[in-house]
């Protein structure tokens, strides 16, 4: 039964390989050049696939796992055609399958002299089905140092995964980023007090958001050589709305703010801002977010058309700097259906 599980999923992605959607007018021209150095975050919805691929996939059959390969292609190629396009410079992604995927994006024709900074390697999760998804940083910049650390546990909070980090040498200048992705609003069917344990996720999300702060902190004015970061970028999906009543009392977000972090999008009105459009189940909502503390003027803050690759939308702004010699694709992104079959 699993291997006619896995045929009619393979057989199912074969067509929606084939499936279309009309691109969005305004997706026909390309937003305008940045003047600087535009710094994107994305989460992209279980890449390349889509939702997770099983831990045990060896009831995979040889014809389901080439209709999987090459809708894995399909997406990669869509994806990558659409952050060109979006003229980011640097992108802080989020649900990324491993390294090879990342290596695999910036590998695009889409994109030259571009490189994977770093990627995480957050560890899997006892007894779990699905893979642990990654963190990752990707650019045309050299990295002077980088890496990825794991949240820290205490006796009643285990927060789940880390962050990823990169210090870039941007025409000269040393930034520092730090992507996260923190705990989700996931509450199992089976657990009984649902409301305690949105408690627990809110308190985890809040200890994730003090150990942010105190490691970017390590990171602003850290000197290497004659040079010291001047300007740090905290970037990610943080799972938390300061807008939706259901969040009321989260102190998350005003830890990062309280530390010195300014909400590049702050000035920006909430329905402009919306990082997750409504769904049939959902209204819709804020839970990307890009913060800045430094010396550098940061502008242009701005969320991206939907795309087919994500639930999620792009937000980006422009860090003040010369802008490098990266040529935008000459034809408009392709559009293609969003989920892979189940």
């Amino acid at each position: 039964m699993k291997g006619a599980k896995y045929v009619v999923a393979g057989c199912l992605m074969i067509l929606c390989g084939c499936i279309t959607h009309d691109l969005p007018k305004d997706r026909d021209n390309p937003p305008p050049p940045s003047e600087g150095v535009r710094i994107a975050a994305w989460n992209m919805k279980w890449f390349p696939l889509g939702r997770p691929l099983p831990i045990d996939n060896n009831g995979e059959t040889a014809k389901a796992k080439d209709s999987r390969i090459k809708w894995e292609k399909k997406r990669l190629n869509s994806a990558t055609r659409f952050i060109r396009w979006q003229d980011a410079d640097v992108v802080l992604l989020e649900e990324m399958r491993d390294r090879k995927t990342c290596e695999e994006l910036v590998a695009q024709p889409c994109f030259t002299n571009w490189k994977v900074n770093t990627c995480s390697e957050f560890p899997q999760v006892p007894e779990a089905t699905i893979p642990a998804h990654q963190n990752a940083i990707v650019s045309h910049f050299d990295a002077v140092d980088a890496g990825f650390g794991l949240w820290k546990t205490n006796a009643t909070l285990f927060p789940p995964r880390g962050y990823v980090w990169a210090v870039l040498d941007i025409r000269g200048s040393l930034v520092a980023f730090v992507g996260v992705h923190l705990k989700s609003n996931y509450i199992p069917a089976e657990v009984e007090d649902k409301e305690a344990r949105a408690k627990l996720n809110t308190a985890i999300r809040e200890e994730s958001a003090r150990q942010l702060v105190a490691f970017a902190d390590t990171l602003y004015g850290k000197r290497y050589g004659e040079r010291e970061v001047g300007d740090v970028f905290l970037a990610g999906d943080f799972n938390t709305s300061i807008f939706d009543k259901g969040f009321e009392g989260e102190k998350t977000i005003p830890i990062i703010k309280a530390a010195g972090y300014e909400d590049c999008f702050d000035k920006i009105p909430e329905a402009s801002r919306y990082t997750m459009p409504e769904s049939k189940w959902y209204p819709p909502t804020i839970f990307d977010y890009l913060f800045h503390k430094g010396r550098t003027r940061v502008s242009g803050p701005e969320v991206s058309i939907p795309s087919y690759t994500s639930d999620h939308q792009m937000i980006s702004v422009v860090f003040a700097g010369e802008k490098p010699p990266v040529a935008r694709p000459a034809e408009k992104p392709e559009g293609k259906a969003e989920s892979a079959p189940r």
